[in-house]
């Protein structure tokens, strides 16, 4: 769809649907619709619209037909490695990844992985001791959030599952050294991604990606390109490591990753597929409409026209997120040589309540220390509405303790 206000959920699942008509066929022989007639349509089918399948649907995206959920993972069951992706904050997106990864647990049962977006390579035997239960629920909420800046209860049930079943959990993401080396152009990037391999490898994907930042990917080579191919090409090499080692080579993969890493077969499955030609599917998280008051998730973007699926499978889900169910303390916190200071108190928030002030330090939280935003957000996700939290701050010189009325974002209107 071109030159329209296009959600921003769609471009993370990479369906940027379209509306328009198609030219009738004739009565006596089968036509192709002309390029005039079709120019507003998506080419993430070559059948369907994306944005009018209704919530709940799934379809075959290369036929266009609505299949059951018993359908689909007959199709894709028995594939070596599925791709189910996500947007990271819409709770349907994760209950349509736990209902897949429910099924291929039950269709494969002990032989079945997961690999996550999530966590980066360098995670990998701390989440095995968490897995294993050598690690208690605190210390693995910390090592979520400094792995992940996504609210950790949109995973819970995922993650839960795969401890409880003994499946196997893949860390797949490049470091965060890596990262923030690649985006200041500091890393010695593989020899493979010069000269052609920037523009030459997947012109598709550079297009789309392009389109989404407006053109700033562009240069020698663009940074946010670069962190794109970064976080690609660790993925997809992960996958293979797994794949391919002996723990894991009668194993099939399951792979949970924003849908702007699976979509229309570039990212992950491309680069993978080049490594290890084994059958693949992806299914993708659609939605088509999202509810009133969230124009912060639609942007404006010329989306290419590309002679690729979207997906072998899309399923149309309504939006929703967790924000208003998060515990939240309602004050705004700056790291600075003594700590975590307090900058600003919301009006109404359970911080004030308590007796929080600007200028204080936050030292403990329920006997845990507070030493950066990772050990907040932590101990903020084992609090539990209705309870009351035993602060401590640290205010002129002295240490004081207040009582913390934990309530929900939407309770006190603080984020």
């Amino acid at each position: 769809m071109r030159g329209a206000a296009v959600l921003l959920a769609l471009l993370l699942a990479g369906c940027a649907g379209g509306r328009g008509a198609v030219a009738e066929p004739a009565a006596s022989e089968p036509t192709v619709p002309d390029a005039e007639a079709t120019r507003d349509w998506s080419a993430a089918s070559p059948y369907r619209s994306m944005d009018t399948i209704p919530p709940g649907t799934i379809v075959h995206v290369p036929t266009g037909t609505d299949v059951t959920f018993d359908r689909m993972m007959d199709v894709v069951g028995d594939d070596r490695v599925v791709y189910v992706g996500e947007m990271h904050n819409n709770v349907s997106d994760h209950q349509v990844q736990l209902k897949v990864l429910k099924a291929l647990a039950a269709r494969h049962p002990g032989r079945l992985m997961v690999g996550m977006e999530m966590f980066p390579r360098d995670a990998q035997k701390p989440l095995d001791d968490w897995l294993a239960g050598r690690m208690d629920q605190a210390d693995f909420l910390h090592l979520w959030y400094a792995s992940w800046t996504e609210y950790y209860g949109y995973y819970r049930d995922i993650l839960g599952f795969c401890k409880a079943s003994g499946i196997p959990i893949v860390a797949l993401n490049a470091t965060r050294e890596e990262v923030r080396g690649t985006s200041r152009g500091e890393m010695n990037l593989p020899e493979s991604w010069d000269a052609e391999g920037w523009d030459g490898n997947d012109p598709y994907h550079r297009a789309y990606l392009d389109a989404v930042m407006g053109g700033h990917g562009h240069g020698a080579p663009g940074r946010f390109y670069a962190v794109q191919l970064l976080w690609e090409e660790t993925m997809a090499q992960a996958s293979y490591d797994a794949l391919t080692a002996p723990a894991g080579k009668d194993r099939q993969l399951v792979v949970f990753a924003g849908a702007g890493h699976v979509q229309y077969g570039f990212g992950i499955p491309r680069r993978l597929f080049e490594r290890l030609p084994v059958s693949y599917a992806t299914v993708v998280p659609f939605v088509g409409e999202l509810p009133e008051g969230r124009d912060d998730l639609r942007m404006d973007v010329d989306v290419p026209d590309f002679p690729l699926p979207v997906a072998d499978f899309v399923w149309s889900v309504p939006f929703e997120d967790l924000e208003g169910e998060r515990v939240r303390l309602g004050v705004r916190i700056e790291p600075d040589e003594a700590g975590l200071r307090v900058t600003e108190v919301t009006h109404g928030s359970a911080a004030e309540g308590a007796g929080v002030q600007a200028g204080d330090l936050l030292v403990d939280l329920d006997g845990r220390p507070l030493k950066d935003m990772v050990d907040v957000q932590a101990a903020l996700t084992l609090a539990h509405p209705g309870d009351t939290g035993a602060l401590v701050v640290e205010r002129g010189g002295a240490r004081v303790r207040l009582s913390v009325p934990y309530r929900t974002a939407a309770e006190q209107g603080a984020g």
